[in-house]
């Protein structure tokens, strides 16, 4: 398997680390840091996370660490990863292939 991420989760990761920066600049390295491992855990099984929707198909899935929530798919030898966002956020849209 082939872990990938997206414009937008690399860009959602960017924006968690400035949001937690602003109270505590090394928790906030540490804690994107951790979170951008979370994924990893995937490669050796890509359907541990739950699916997310009813609304997508059954290969998006979703991964919880630490209130955060990390919207992936797997597809093929590939897991993608699409958006991070903490859970008391709804994203507004999220575009799958």
């Amino acid at each position: 398997m082939i872990l990938k991420w997206t414009e937008q989760a690399l860009q959602d990761i960017d924006d968690i680390m400035l949001f937690i920066a602003k109270d505590n600049v090394e928790r906030a390295i540490s804690f994107t840091d951790e979170l951008m491992e979370q994924p990893n855990r995937l490669m050796d099984n890509p359907y541990i996370g739950v699916r997310y929707s009813e609304d997508y198909d059954e290969n998006i899935r979703l991964l919880v660490y630490k209130g955060y929530n990390i919207i992936y798919q797997v597809e093929k030898e590939n897991i993608i990863v699409h958006v991070v966002y903490h859970h008391s956020k709804i994203p507004t849209i999220i575009k799958m292939k």
